[in-house]
């Protein structure tokens, strides 16, 4: 035997390997892994403040039996719609020369009325109390009702 061939059977390959053709690497969505429950908790009680966005993702990535998810996720979505359907009618009215002014700043009292009232709302939810708001709680589909 030569010493190259010695050598090389001697030495370790500690070079990180790599992933054969066949093996695809996944990542914890593509796993189609559930939320945690910390995880949706804090995304229920966001949905409120921050609204229409957090909502929505709340909707999608909720395990479909987890009742509580879906319902914090409607109701923050009709939560934000309301809120923009209110703003947006406030913001015409405002657009009148002699009334416009009152309108503005009724429309500026009214979004920190919508967000103080999305927080307390949210402090509500992650301390696992279920809050039913009137008339965005009759919207809410039936099978996710509380």
């Amino acid at each position: 035997m030569s010493k190259k061939q010695k050598s090389s059977n001697n030495v370790k390959d500690v070079s990180p390997s790599k992933p054969k053709a066949d093996e695809k690497k996944t990542t914890p969505t593509e796993q189609n892994q559930p939320l945690s429950a910390d995880s949706e908790r804090i995304l229920s009680a966001l949905a409120y403040p921050i609204g229409i966005i957090i909502a929505l993702i709340l909707i999608l990535v909720s395990k479909p039996q987890n009742k509580i998810g879906k319902f914090n996720g409607f109701q923050g979505l009709f939560f934000g719609i309301s809120w923009l359907v209110i703003y947006g009618v406030i913001t015409v009215f405002s657009a009148i020369p002699i009334i416009g002014f009152v309108f503005s700043i009724v429309g500026s009292l009214v979004s920190l009325a919508f967000f103080v009232w999305g927080i307390l709302i949210a402090v509500q939810v992650y301390q696992g109390k279920t809050v039913k708001l009137p008339v965005l709680y009759d919207l809410v589909p039936a099978s996710y009702k509380l």
